[in-house]
């Protein structure tokens, strides 16, 4: 479980322990240190941090100003409160800590920081599938290219269970002339009792079957709405290939998608549901 300390210099921090380690519920982890010699720069983001392993880096400090507009933008999309999302956040903060390989020290708010992270993913995937054009990343396709690469590396990842969850409870809009009415409330109060009883954190520990990766080659989409995971293939378009993602996929994170997306002849064996036959005469 994650546990708090307080370091020589009076500052707080926050790690996990070595004890409650849970390797099966890991799926983000830090590159070896044997792979990092060859090829340091291949691994570290240079633009943005996602998520605590690089977070508070000084070379990524510029882009944590821009981050937190998209989460004001973001809360204005949403029925629910700024402290409702952070109380979400809040609520499976030691899941998501547990979906991180080994020890992980932080001198900051984790919470905080998740949310001001997930937030600006889903805000720029919705600007992304409104087509906007004056948006401060998306306006200039260098940097919407840096944004994507720094958004698939290995170390830079938020669990996609948390983000697609965020997505549903939180209801943005998906124009921003389209936000959505306040509940009232007794109705928020009694909305979130019940959600609170009935919903319960997905980890990264569900089973190889659960993460797999099938396309439905057809393109259709039958919600109204877009899901999240309909934003997040049309923002790595360059990977998906416009191809639409069947309800029910699970992805880990944003690199274990793309890295399906990759691998054609494994998302047909998983369409199929059934080996691909191979002649070996």
């Amino acid at each position: 479980m994650p546990v708090e300390t307080t370091s020589t210099t009076g500052a707080r921090s926050e790690q996990k322990s070595d004890e409650p380690q849970l390797p099966d519920k890991w799926c983000i982890y830090r590159v070896p240190k044997k792979l990092r010699k060859t090829n340091d720069a291949a691994y570290n983001p240079q633009l943005l941090s996602i998520g605590p392993l690089h977070h508070g880096k000084s070379e990524l400090k510029d882009m944590e100003t821009y981050k937190k507009m998209y989460y004001e933008n973001f809360c204005k999309r949403c029925t629910n409160r700024k402290d409702e999302l952070k109380g979400f956040i809040g609520d499976r903060k030691k899941n998501i800590l547990h979906c991180y390989a080994g020890t992980t020290e932080l001198g900051y708010n984790i919470v905080d920081v998740i949310l001001v992270d997930a937030c600006f993913i889903i805000q720029l995937f919705l600007l992304n599938f409104e087509k906007s054009t004056d948006d401060y990343i998306l306006r200039s396709e260098w940097l919407r290219k840096a944004v994507e690469h720094e958004l698939i590396l290995f170390e830079n990842q938020l669990p996609y269970s948390l983000l697609e969850e965020l997505y549903k409870f939180a209801k943005p809009a998906a124009s921003p002339s389209l936000h959505p009415v306040k509940e009232s409330q007794e109705q928020k109060v009694e909305g979130n009792e019940s959600s609170r009883d009935n919903q319960q954190y997905s980890s990264c520990s569900t089973s190889p079957r659960e993460h797999t990766i099938s396309i439905d080659q057809s393109g259709k989409q039958d919600e109204p709405e877009p899901t999240f995971l309909k934003l997040t293939c049309e923002f790595f378009e360059d990977y998906s290939q416009g191809n639409s993602p069947r309800n029910g996929v699970k992805p880990k994170h944003f690199t274990d998608l793309v890295r399906h997306f990759l691998c054609p002849e494994e998302m047909k064996f998983q369409e199929k549901d059934a080996p691909v036959k191979v002649n070996t005469t």
